[in-house]
């Protein structure tokens, strides 16, 4: 009966061209190392040859093929005197051990089960050193004719190919591992730096928007140049978000962790949301802006599609245009049209063109580019890490649309973007109605009525001074009642002792987390509103914080028109 048998022997062997590498990392024992058994099978029926074993550095490793009884300890130990005689390319063969004088002696070659027939072609590495031998062997005596020889070196051949491809298999491993813990340090350092950097900016822009508020609650003879220094001091601090914010996407698009989520969409809403965003920055510059959805009537201003993306999307082209745009205006306008092939879905056509610096035919070539500017001096003169176009047209890409530049230099910009979806007839949307504010930024304290909100029990627990500073201040003025602590386990004591309307947890802090804090305090309530405030912002947080019984997760720099809403629902 057929055996099949794959066995390693330990014997201390020179090891070449990498085979040493091979041989422990378990590539020999794997699937792919299949190939072997199957030669040697092979072997066995196109030459007749009842044993047939393929050894690797010099026994080491070896796959046997039997359909005769054999003393397989006896068989591989005993022909190791004769491998090391044969270091040649051509085929050796003992016809009839019993009555060669050089080999009978041999103990494999003794009694009544010894072997009388043995031919081995020797196996050579990449470099062509020998590091084994394909064997035909028989308790008969026989000699191999001159095909038989021909097949029996090809079939050597086809070993040594096999092993080629394990050793290629290899170090592709070693380069993908290599690779691997290369991107995840570079993901450690990126979640790293932005908790670190975010906390700061939460602060710069806290306080801000605290002076801001303060500021406008008086009548002064230098309340405008006030303002406007403050202005200054949350611009610069918001533009440092921006950059941040675009290296940690193009990060998350490179590990091919940005996801496509669909739903409603109303670009009615959605466009004049973009225009009040935009508004005061236009203004700011002496720039004229139009933001707007054409309907002609033939769909529905509801969408299926991503609006996170699409906010990205329009947002860094926007802000391109009025980086780059001194006089003169700044368009975006959006419509559907069908598809050409007459299916259900549409198209969604945006538009985004400006009258700023332009470029050149050669700048447009490598527009999207990572970390590149049209022209060198842009980065200089108009700051930016060049990462912008880049997103966009990833993004684009991963929603299966197309993008499409065209710029002169001194003249404009015209971005031209197709993306499929669909439209929804029915929906419930509502349009946001809410008055404009006119020059209030968007998240700012001077958005929030804080009246909902006195005598509400708040703790907050953060290990950062300048954040703990800023909350307090702020639910201060919202007129919550605040208790503050600064690390994981304080707040765990402070919530034995108190009970709390809401909980503020920084999730990294020293002794115990805001996730542990968290878990612990849902084992014995689940009425107190738990509210996740951190600067990292990874998909991998957010999940945990649903693990740990969170109700609201919020991102660093606080928008506090977010905050006040979280605490609402605990009112």
């Amino acid at each position: 009966m057929a055996l099949g048998i794959a066995k390693t022997e330990m014997d201390d062997v020179a090891q070449p061209d990498g085979l040493a590498e091979l041989f422990s990392s378990g590539v020999l024992d794997s699937a792919q190392a299949g190939a072997f058994e199957r030669i040697a099978w092979l072997a066995a029926k196109v030459l007749s040859a009842p044993i047939v074993y393929i050894s690797l550095l010099g026994g080491k490793k070896y796959w046997l093929y039997s359909s005769e009884h054999c003393d397989e300890n006896k068989l591989i130990h005993g022909f190791r005197p004769i491998h090391a005689e044969s270091w040649s390319n051509d085929v050796f063969e003992i016809s009839d051990a019993r009555v060669d004088p050089d080999f009978f002696d041999l103990p494999c070659f003794e009694g009544e089960d010894g072997i009388c027939f043995y031919a081995s072609a020797p196996v050579a590495g990449p470099s062509g050193e020998v590091c084994g031998h394909l064997v035909l062997a028989s308790h008969s005596p026989r000699t191999l004719d001159l095909e038989e020889r021909n097949v029996f070196r090809c079939l050597a051949d086809q070993v040594e190919s096999e092993l080629r491809l394990l050793l290629q298999m290899q170090e592709e491993a070693a380069l993908r591992f290599a690779a691997t813990k290369a991107f995840n340090a570079k993901s450690s350092f990126l979640s790293l730096i932005s908790h670190e950097i975010r906390t700061p900016i939460a602060g710069i822009m806290g306080a801000t928007d605290m002076l801001s508020a303060k500021i406008n609650e008086r009548n002064g003879e230098n309340i405008d140049s006030e303002r406007e220094l403050l202005g200054t001091v949350w611009s610069s601090a918001s533009d440092l978000l921006q950059l941040l914010n675009e290296t940690l996407e193009a990060a998350k698009i490179e590990a091919d962790g940005v996801q496509i989520n669909k739903q409603s969409f109303n670009l009615i809403a959605f466009s004049e949301k973009l225009r009040r965003h935009f508004k005061p920055l236009a203004e700011n510059k002496g720039l004229n802006l139009s933001i707007g959805y054409d309907g002609l009537g033939e769909f529905s201003e509801t969408i299926w599609a991503d609006p996170t993306r699409i906010r990205q999307i329009l947002y860094n082209l926007i802000h391109n245009a009025m980086k780059f745009t001194e006089s003169g205006e700044i368009l975006c306008r959006m419509r559907l049209s069908p598809c050409e092939h007459g299916s259900d879905e549409c198209l969604l056509n945006i538009e985004v063109a400006d009258t700023g610096i332009g470029m050149t035919p050669s700048e447009v070539d490598c527009v999207f580019v990572p970390f590149n500017q049209a022209n060198a001096g842009d980065d200089r003169e108009f700051g930016g890490t060049g990462l912008g176009m880049s997103l966009v047209k990833q993004l684009i890409d991963r929603m299966g649309g197309s993008i499409e530049v065209n710029s002169e230099r001194n003249v404009g910009t015209q971005v031209k973007i197709q993306i499929p979806t669909s439209e929804i007839v029915e929906d419930d949307w509502v349009i946001d109605q809410r008055p404009e504010n006119e020059g209030v930024r968007k998240g700012s304290l001077e958005e929030v009525d804080a009246d909902p909100l006195k005598g509400l029990q708040v703790l907050v627990a953060d290990d950062n001074s300048q954040n703990r500073f800023i909350l307090s201040r702020v639910l201060e003025t919202w007129g919550c009642d605040t208790i503050l602590a600064e690390c994981g386990s304080s707040a765990l004591d402070i919530t034995r002792e108190h009970s709390f309307d809401a909980i503020i947890l920084d999730l990294h802090m020293p002794r115990k987390s805001g996730f542990e804090v968290a878990k612990e305090i849902r084992k014995y309530t689940s009425s107190t509103r738990l509210i996740a405030c951190s600067a990292d912002t990874t998909q991998a947080a957010y999940a945990k914080c649903q693990e740990a019984g969170f109700d609201e997760i919020l991102a660093k720099p606080f928008d506090w028109t977010l905050m006040h809403e979280a605490l609402l629902k605990s009112v």
